[in-house]
């Protein structure tokens, strides 16, 4: 291997289990087809088969072969078949047990070379930026607060050390992805240790399986095409009467919103017909607008920590927010229902491992506060900057907030930290900090 290629999770195995497992495969063949056709077709089924059927993507941020877990017991069952394989040729030729021994010792050294090889590789120990990440990420955060955080890597770290350590567990951690099944949803509407639910009026009858699995966004020209559709097939103009207002109505409050989720009606339901058909119409609703107003509460917003007195003067009465996607699914329907229902009377963060799709925030990039690790709702007004950070920055907060956080190998996050904080810190001051934590 070329020297370059080298790093510290190079291992050398001397292709002796892929050895052992060719052995082993080619001896069960032929002395017992039966067992191997169905070991073959475990291994088949488990590699092949799930690569195939799943549609993996050839990129991954790393290699997702825990997914093949199976191919792997099929495989190690060959290789131990292979050092069988070779005990059994070798006391087929030589009838002495010392020799049996001494190769049963060295194929015993393959495992155990194995063992010295990866030990390194997986040694996780004085390893802590997942523990940092998580205290950091906490750490930031105002009380009671509300964080909504997307993949593993965010998630298990902040979850592991509420569990384990009761830090921080005043706030309620919402993993946005899971927030689209029902049984965890009805779990975040719940208390955990010190963390309230979060606001909700939808229930568990709103939301269970087969009930608003989608929510499609109507606008002007959707209505316009159900009422011209009707008026060509002959129909009274107070067919829908009730909906007609949305041919110039525009906008809903969120709370008028998840109103209208809620409502039922027989005219309301001869509409889903319509779109979605007689037999699915059930699992399916409308939303009749895809702009909403989310009203400020700016005193509860000071009570709450959200904004602080200096703040006032800039703080919007409303936020309008265009919702650009054609359709709701329950995570985002769960963020509306408790948009609706918050009143600014706590917190909600954003961790930085969803912001990059804005669907993920409900369409609020221009309301977010930059706190370090993830992005404040705030009812103030600031547009991403030309080169594309995104949140407002209060410098005074951050470099309040950076400065408490654990850093162990997340040095080159806390430079991009660092570097926005102007003019607080000068550029002068962050390249000092480069030359005195040098980036490997």
């Amino acid at each position: 291997m070329p020297a370059k290629f080298k790093n510290e999770s190079t291992v050398t195995f001397f292709f002796l289990p892929l050895i052992l497992g060719l052995i082993g495969f080619f001896f069960q063949l032929n002395r017992d087809f039966g067992r191997f056709y169905a070991l073959l077709s475990l291994f088949i089924i488990t590699s092949v088969g799930i690569i195939f059927y799943t549609g993996v993507k050839p990129f991954e941020p790393r290699e997702r072969d825990y997914a093949m877990v199976g191919s792997f017991y099929a495989f190690s069952i060959w290789i131990g078949l292979g050092a069988g394989a070779i005990l059994w040729f070798l006391q087929s030729k030589i009838k002495s047990n010392g020799a049996n021994i001494a190769l049963g010792v060295v194929l015993l050294g393959v495992p155990f070379m194995m063992g010295f090889q990866n030990y390194n590789v997986h040694d996780r120990s004085n390893r802590y930026t997942a523990y940092d990440y998580a205290y950091s990420v906490l750490k930031s955060l105002p009380k009671n607060d509300i964080l909504f955080v997307y993949g593993d890597n965010d998630t298990y770290p902040v979850w592991a050390i509420q569990e384990t350590e009761r830090f921080r567990d005043d706030v309620k951690v919402v993993n946005f992805t899971l927030a689209s099944t029902p049984w965890n949803l009805d779990q975040v509407k719940r208390r955990t240790y010190n963390a309230m639910g979060i606001p909700s009026q939808l229930t568990h009858d709103d939301y269970r399986d087969g009930v608003n699995d989608q929510i499609y966004m109507m606008k002007k020209e959707d209505w316009e095409g159900v009422f011209s559709m009707l008026k060509e097939q002959g129909a009274p103009d107070t067919e829908f009467q009730s909906f007609r207002k949305y041919l110039t109505q525009d906008s809903l409050t969120l709370k008028e919103a998840i109103n209208f989720i809620k409502f039922k009606s027989p005219e309301k339901d001869e509409l889903l017909k319509m779109y979605f058909g007689e037999e699915k119409y059930e699992k399916y609703n409308i939303l009749p607008v895809n702009k909403f107003i989310l009203p400020v509460n700016k005193e509860n917003a000071l009570k709450a920590g959200i904004i602080n007195q200096a703040d006032l003067p800039n703080v919007a009465n409303q936020i309008m927010i265009t919702y650009k996607g054609n359709t709701l699914y329950k995570n985002n329907l769960i963020l509306m229902d408790l948009l609706a229902n918050f009143d600014w009377k706590r917190p909600i963060n954003f961790s930085s491992g969803g912001i990059y799709d804005s669907e993920n925030i409900f369409y609020l990039n221009d309301y977010l506060q930059f706190d370090g690790f993830s992005y404040r709702l705030i009812p103030i007004q600031t547009p991403p900057t030309a080169d594309g950070d995104m949140g407002r920055v209060d410098a005074d907060n951050l470099y309040n907030v950076v400065k408490n956080f654990r850093w162990g190998t997340l040095k080159i996050l806390m430079l991009t930290s660092m570097k926005r904080l102007h003019p607080i810190l000068s550029a002068t001051e962050c390249q000092q900090a480069e030359l005195q934590q040098p980036l490997h």
